[in-house]
């Protein structure tokens, strides 16, 4: 018999937005193989005219329940209480219901899992879907570096599966105890349904950012590189500390265009007019050093080179499959002659779009991905056969 037809799995996610697409991408390759899928959801969104619905069903069986609890972003002060309350409804709904699996998207979901554990679901499975290191949030409390070497420490031998978002993470667990068999590399990338060759632009080179916007995701060095080249276009779309300053800087520059927070259709509109998608995030943290974004895969599948920086993993991926190139941190100057030569030279920019576009092909697509998110189920839940 087929045990996932069997198998029931809860996955928590409290990101900002209703679930991310790594979440629901998963979710769905699991109710493929026959797993029956609920995604408990935080909503925190503050706009009514965007709130999701409280139940929804898809056709392939993925359930979403939603709690709807809308705090400003960005304020400790509110988050923690807020979420403290999800983690009460998330407990509520795990002892109504009956789950097999836990799958916790994230540190910040963990606690649960640990209730779980110890409280009263002792037999259920806990998957640890680590998004991010725990430095993420640790940041709100003192010693950082040392609560987060004690967290992991303690995580290790209460999961029975950690996702992670690439090789480069696993090989650092692996320092503080985590076993290599009860970890798997699932990264966050578009299906081969979405690979597409890209035709460039005769009205002008674009360059397209989305997501956080700060210091650290290197906008400031973007807008300095970039700002008063001729038929050269820097596009900026999403939320973060930088926003006011962007929107006074817009006036200035003619070539430097802020969009604010869009929807999902009108990015993926832009970005497929793109002809860079920067992913220039500051090697000045583990998770930015360790960091595969998501716009970094999509610009592979878009035929796109990746443009990275240096003394992160996604500069190994680059110089190992030949799909971008790689710049120094902080280096404007040399930013902005790489942009150039790119927008100019004809034949690298296709030599390197075509690397791109195979190394999507060959490595960093869904289906290769799903094939990994499966078999760690199977290997998770194999057990469970054996002793029924």
């Amino acid at each position: 018999m087929d045990i996932s037809k069997t198998k029931s799995i809860a996955m928590l996610q409290s990101n900002p937005a209703p679930f991310d697409a790594r979440a629901l991408q998963e979710a769905h390759s699991l109710a493929k193989r026959g797993y029956r899928v609920t995604i408990l959801v935080w909503d925190r969104c503050q706009d009514k005219t965007q709130e999701t619905p409280r139940r929804r069903r898809y056709s392939d069986g993925v359930e979403t329940r939603t709690l709807r609890l809308a705090i400003p972003p960005r304020e400790p002060i509110l988050v923690v209480p807020a979420l403290f309350v999800f983690y009460a409804w998330c407990s509520i709904q795990l002892i109504v219901s009956s789950f097999d699996v836990l799958h916790c998207h994230d540190f910040d979901t963990l606690l649960v899992g640990f209730f779980a554990k110890f409280v009263k679901l002792k037999s259920m499975k806990l998957v640890l879907d680590m998004h991010d290191l725990p430095e993420s949030w640790l940041w709100l409390f003192p010693l950082t570096n040392l609560m987060q070497h004690w967290v992991l420490v303690f995580t290790k031998d209460l999961v029975d599966l950690t996702i992670v978002v690439n090789e480069r993470v696993i090989s650092y667990l692996g320092a503080f105890g985590f076993q290599r068999e009860k970890m798997v590399s699932v990264m966050n990338v578009p299906s081969l349904t979405e690979g597409r060759g890209h035709e460039r632009s005769e009205s002008g080179f674009s360059l397209v950012y989305s997501g956080d916007l700060s210091e650290e995701r290197g906008i400031p060095l973007m807008v300095d590189a970039i700002a008063g080249l001729s038929g050269i276009t820097l596009y900026l779309t999403g939320r973060g500390k930088l926003e006011r300053w962007l929107c006074d800087l817009e006036e200035r520059y003619s070539n430097i265009k802020f969009l604010g927070w869009i929807p999902n259709s009108d990015l993926n509109a832009l970005v497929n007019k793109a002809d860079l998608i920067p992913c220039l995030y500051a090697p000045t943290s583990l998770n930015r050093e360790f960091s595969t974004p998501g716009k970094f895969f999509i610009s592979l599948s878009r035929s796109i080179p990746a443009l990275v920086s240096s003394g992160t993993y996604q500069a190994q991926y680059v110089e190992e499959f030949g799909c971008g190139i790689v710049v120094k941190w902080n280096d404007v100057q040399e930013l902005r002659e790489t942009v150039v030569n790119l927008a100019t030279n004809a034949a690298l920019y296709a030599k390197l779009a075509d690397s791109a576009f195979q190394a999507f092909r060959s490595t960093f697509n869904w289906e290769v991905m799903e094939t990994r998110l499966l078999g760690s189920y199977v290997r998770l839940l194999q057990p469970s056969q054996t002793n029924s």
